[in-house]
């Protein structure tokens, strides 16, 4: 029996690393509306989110660790997607 330590038969590969999604701030999706000239509540009625949910998470209210919250604030872009392998949420 060869003499190999639990790490080296069992090794973690980092998963390839594409370009990560660029992350925006309340204040640019703000930005990002009025130029487009889309207004909140209809950006909310368009994904299926409640109008004043969205509010309250663009305004900071909520935190978006999880839930509704944080599905809005992955589809307006405040933070990364779920799918988004950039991020090694593992304990080391």
């Amino acid at each position: 029996m060869r003499n190999c330590s639990v790490k080296s038969i069992y090794r973690v590969s980092k998963p390839v690393m594409n370009k990560p999604e660029q992350v925006k701030t309340p204040e640019q999706v703000k930005a990002e509306f009025a130029r487009q000239g889309i207004t909140t509540t209809g950006w909310a009625r368009d994904h299926g989110f409640p109008p004043r949910e969205v509010i309250l998470v663009l305004n900071g209210y909520y935190k978006c660790n999880y839930g509704r919250a944080h599905k809005i604030a992955v589809a307006l872009g405040l933070k990364p997607s779920a799918d988004d392998d950039s991020v090694d949420r593992r304990a080391a």
